[in-house]
C-alpha cells in the first residue's frame, strides 16, 4: 500500500520553511486595470486582435503608458496624486507625457531597424 505525501511532509523532509504565499489582490487589481483600459480583454468584445503581433503591441503600449504616464490617486486622500510606478522604481525622475512615450518607442524601433540591417550586412559579409 502506497502512502500519499502532502506538501507539508515534503517541506518537513527538506528541513526548510515553505515559501510565504501572499494574497492575490495585487494581481487581481492589475488584471482589472488591464481589462478596464483594454477592451480586447473583456468578454464578448469587438476590439479583438486578429494577429498576435497587434495584441503584443497594444499590451506593450498600455503597460508602458500605465507605468510611465499614468498617475494614481493616493488611498484615502481624494485628489492627491502619487508618482508613476516608473518614478517609484527609480527608472525616471518625472511623469512622461504621451509625446515622450511616443519618442522613446520610435527611438527603440529605429534602433531595432539599424541592428537588423547591421546583422543582415554581417551575414552577407560572412562575419557571423
Amino acid at each position: 500500500m502506497q502512502t500519499r505525501h502532502t506538501e507539508q511532509d515534503t517541506w518537513e523532509t527538506r528541513k526548510t520553511t515553505p515559501p510565504q504565499v501572499g494574497g492575490t489582490s495585487h494581481i487581481e487589481r492589475h488584471n482589472l486595470t488591464i481589462r478596464t483600459f483594454m477592451k480586447r480583454f473583456t468578454r464578448l468584445a469587438m476590439g479583438f486582435s486578429k494577429k498576435l503581433d497587434n495584441l503584443k503591441a497594444a499590451v506593450s503600449l498600455q503597460v508602458a503608458y500605465y507605468n510611465f504616464c499614468w498617475r494614481l490617486r493616493e488611498k484615502g486622500k481624494s485628489g492627491k496624486l502619487t508618482p508613476t510606478p516608473a518614478e517609484q522604481a527609480g527608472l525616471t525622475d518625472h511623469t512622461w507625457s504621451i509625446e515622450e512615450l511616443y519618442d522613446m518607442v520610435m527611438e527603440h524601433e529605429e534602433y531595432k531597424k539599424v541592428m537588423a540591417n547591421a546583422a543582415r550586412l554581417a551575414r552577407r559579409l560572412g562575419l557571423n
